[in-house]
């Protein structure tokens, strides 16, 4: 998938989870709620990859598979696309913007 194919689907996704919603008419409200759903999202994906290293109480590492990681890190990705699509960034743009600063450091 490209990051323009992902950034359409995005917008598509915000569209339909927010009628779904009833927040078709407050783009705030919206906004917020999905930036809170990154966050959850982020925390998720924090929990997956401290299985993947074990690093979990055991009960918490009965069914892993690093699929987990996969799906948590993919789930982090879609929220924040859908961000970028209801806030107007153009999510190629930033992240090569994003990539030439960092590219400075490393």
């Amino acid at each position: 998938m490209t990051l323009d194919q992902l950034a359409a689907w995005a917008a598509g996704q915000a569209d339909g989870l927010a009628a779904q919603k009833g927040l078709q008419d407050d783009g705030d409200l919206f906004l917020a709620l999905q930036n809170s759903k990154l966050g959850e999202e982020a925390g998720e994906l924090q929990g997956a990859v401290l299985a993947y290293l074990n690093y979990q109480r055991d009960h918490k590492l009965d069914g892993f598979s690093t699929a987990d990681v996969a799906s948590e890190v993919a789930d982090v990705v879609i929220c924040a696309a859908i961000l970028a699509a209801r806030t107007g960034v153009d999510l190629g743009a930033a992240l090569a913007d994003k990539i030439e600063k960092v590219s400075r450091y490393v």
